[in-house]
């Protein structure tokens, strides 16, 4: 769920700055009923960084739930990549290849929600990394 404010505030920052491909909020995840139980959440340090092997690091190697794959993405740097494929942690894939291509932008305000609940995809594979 995005709030008010989320497409206008992540395109502006995309418009203004070419060297960042994906722009996406920090965000509250709620659960079932609507109810904050983390705030202004962030799970991946340095997107960032002006060093790709440092962003790219960052998002192999650190445990994140790819929220970012939802954030705005810049269309000629999506262009570049192969997109969600049809296979477990195409998403880790997508983000991996951004990353290389360009920076991460982090807004300040959580202008997004996203819903954790037991029914969850991700909840039903079992991963040893």
């Amino acid at each position: 769920m995005i709030l008010p404010g989320y497409i206008e505030k992540c395109v502006e920052l995309l418009e203004k700055e070419d060297s960042y491909v994906l722009c996406q909020s920090r965000i509250n995840i709620i659960d079932h009923e609507g109810h904050i139980f983390k705030n202004n959440f962030i799970h991946i340090p340095d997107g960032d960084s002006s060093s790709k092997s440092k962003r790219f690091k960052n998002y192999t190697h650190t445990d994140h739930f790819c929220y970012d794959v939802f954030g705005v993405v810049r269309k000629s740097s999506l262009s570049k990549t192969k997109l969600i494929e049809s296979y477990i942690g195409s998403d880790r894939v997508l983000l991996s290849e951004l990353v290389i291509l360009g920076k991460v932008k982090h807004l300040e305000d959580p202008l997004a929600r996203f819903r954790s609940h037991e029914e969850q995809s991700i909840r039903a594979i079992t991963c040893v990394f």
